[in-house]
């Protein structure tokens, strides 16, 4: 990386210190650029490595106490004020601001708001993102998935420069296993029991990832299946007795355990012998390429975009909603074939060794290098 910045470049992002997808993006982001110039996070709360490291500036932005769009509204018109006041030459967003050079876009909510109405009609990032492609202004798009890249041009008849550029994984995952870890998670779960372990492994919202699906679909199964399983979900809720409560009233309470999201996601994928990430819809996916690194099988849904890169092998465990018939049916057939999942695994591997996070910078820069050419030097 032998490019330099000459100008300063300013990131703009509300929520900056989280462990899902987005953050860690530009946390990586700023990682690469801090030694290419004056690097600007403009932020409602910062990462301990954007406010820790002194090459980046943190400016942080007043959060509106009550939720809505004023509340988007109010972040964009201080974001604008705070670029404005310290200049830049190139402005990266995320979403959250109406004015940038480059948008790199996340999610994908209003193919989302189609597919999912009751979920998507309080999501406030739906008519903000539309305020954003027909009132906001931007030079180049970058999407996460080619699903996301189709939907947005076709949707908001975009005609300026489009990339894909799918979000990478550490290289050394596989070296950051503690295998006394997994082995006491395994334990935990399976009740010191001989079981396979599905998982449902995210930092978000596990109704979107489909964790309850995949308890309706576990308890479906035939007997000679079902009796095999513990279940292992991971992620943000606030009220996980649900997940208890769910999981009892369809007779498999004691197979099924929840853990709060934490930053070991490589000890948490190896605990699990199948990963389901069946979620109504996902941009990408991180956890999926994760997952994928780590050698896992996995059932996923056609709105996940991390789907894909995929090998062959792995496109019939690809189920179109997420529905617990049609998951609960690709579990069976895994279940009894684990020499099946295994090769899943190791051709998963194969694909996610050529999407790290090296091949994301690459990317990233070869993008700014296109269609910035007078900012580097």
């Amino acid at each position: 990386m032998s490019m330099t910045f000459k100008s300063k470049i300013h990131l703009v992002l509300r929520n900056t210190d989280a462990l899902s997808g987005t953050p860690r993006i530009l946390r990586r982001q700023a990682q690469l650029l801090e030694n290419c110039g004056q690097v600007n996070i403009v932020s409602e709360n910062f990462h301990h490595t954007l406010s820790d490291n002194k090459n980046i500036q943190c400016h942080k932005i007043f959060k509106w106490p009550k939720n809505g769009l004023f509340q988007h509204r109010f972040f964009d018109w201080q974001a604008q004020r705070k670029i404005k006041s310290t200049g830049s030459q190139l402005v990266i967003g995320n979403g959250d601001n109406l004015l940038q050079d480059i948008l790199f876009m996340h999610v994908c909510v209003h193919k989302g708001a189609e597919l999912y109405p009751e979920k998507y009609k309080k999501n406030l990032s739906v008519p903000f993102h539309r305020m954003i492609f027909q009132q906001g202004r931007f030079k180049v798009l970058v999407c996460n998935s080619k699903m996301m890249r189709d939907d947005l041009v076709n949707r908001f008849e975009i005609k300026k420069p489009t990339y894909i550029l799918y979000p990478g994984h550490d290289p050394e995952i596989k070296q950051t296993v503690n295998n006394d870890v997994v082995q006491q998670i395994r334990q935990s779960v399976t009740k010191n029991q001989d079981k396979i372990v599905i998982g449902v492994i995210t930092s978000g919202d596990l109704l979107n990832r489909g964790a309850f699906a995949l308890i309706r679909a576990v308890a479906r199964l035939p007997q000679i299946s079902k009796e095999k399983v513990s279940v292992l979900i991971v992620g943000k809720e606030g009220h996980p007795e649900k997940i208890y409560q769910l999981a009892t009233e369809l007779g498999i309470g004691e197979q099924v355990q929840w853990m709060k999201p934490r930053e070991d996601v490589a000890n948490l994928f190896m605990s699990t012998d199948i990963v389901v990430h069946a979620a109504q819809m996902e941009a990408f996916g991180m956890s999926v390429i994760e997952a994928m690194a780590l050698g896992r099988p996995i059932i996923t849904t056609e709105t996940v975009g991390c789907s894909e890169l995929f090998p062959t092998i792995q496109k019939d465990y690809i189920v179109s909603r997420q529905q617990d018939d049609l998951i609960a049916e690709k579990l069976h057939q895994l279940i009894q074939n684990p020499a099946l999942w295994a090769e899943m695994g190791r051709q998963n591997a194969e694909i996610a060794s050529r999407h790290t996070w090296d091949h994301f910078d690459k990317g990233f820069l070869e993008i700014v290098k296109e269609q910035f050419p007078h900012i580097l030097s």
